[in-house]
């Protein structure tokens, strides 16, 4: 189980503990609304307002009910054709409402092992606090890779470079993480294609960023050759721009 290896928490414990064996963990809809309508896990403001609208769905008051109950919003015109004719389509913002299992969350939140802040941090002689040099050598348990977040590699580099290997790398594991999606048995063969679009509309969109500026200036010394000279500056110039 990913979740277990990532925060180095032995399986069957977990198992055990959060879900009584259930491997879908914290994913369980019947689980999930029991625990939604528990006042243990309610604020005050919510308990109210589940209170008003029990009270509107027994007297069948639609008016007040509309007021306490969340409107189900299906997001196209499909979508809502599809759930008028009793598909199962999940509304929008309730793709996870399955997952809203407090109850279990309750008892994973506190699961794992708190590290020691020395482990992180080493005290310099001004008392000053600094990430220690021996953190890429610690590797947590359960896991093969480092520790998220930390990138030792990145050290010294400027911002604009930062910017730039972040950008690839999230586009090369966005690719792959597609690939890997629609190759799945439970996954329909022919999302890669909407994964293959997702990518290509990505690099566009980025393109588009970098490439707006340059534009932008362009079209301001257009502007201003032709208020000085009466007429439109060259598109070698800018092509020549470009090259350089």
């Amino acid at each position: 189980m990913l979740f277990s290896q990532h925060y180095g928490i032995p399986e069957e414990d977990l198992l055990n503990a959060v879900s009584n064996g259930d491997y879908n963990l914290l994913n369980n809809r019947a689980v999930a609304m029991e625990d939604h309508l528990n006042p243990k896990y309610m604020t005050e403001e919510e308990y109210i307002v589940e209170m008003f609208r029990q009270v509107a769905k027994e007297v069948n008051n639609t008016n007040a009910l509309s007021e306490y109950e969340k409107p189900k919003v299906y997001c196209g015109i499909i979508e809502t054709l599809m759930a008028k004719i009793g598909m199962s389509v999940n509304p929008v913002f309730e793709d996870f409402s399955s997952y809203y299992t407090w109850s279990r969350w309750d008892k994973l939140l506190f699961m794992a092992k708190i590290p020691d802040f020395d482990d992180f941090f080493d005290e310099l002689k001004s008392g000053e606090h600094v990430l220690s040099k021996d953190l890429e050598k610690i590797i947590p348990q359960g896991s093969d890779k480092a520790f998220a977040n930390f990138y030792p590699n990145e050290e010294g580099l400027s911002k604009s470079r930062i910017f730039v290997l972040r950008i690839v790398k999230n586009l090369r594991d966005d690719l792959w993480r597609g690939i890997w999606m629609s190759l799945s048995r439970d996954k329909p063969f022919f999302r890669i294609i909407f994964y293959l679009v997702n990518y290509i509309v990505q690099i566009l969109a980025l393109l588009m960023i970098f490439l707006f500026p340059i534009f932008l200036l362009y079209a301001v010394a257009d502007i201003i050759y032709q208020l000085i000279y009466g007429k439109c500056l060259p598109s070698t110039y800018f092509v020549s721009a470009l090259e350089i």
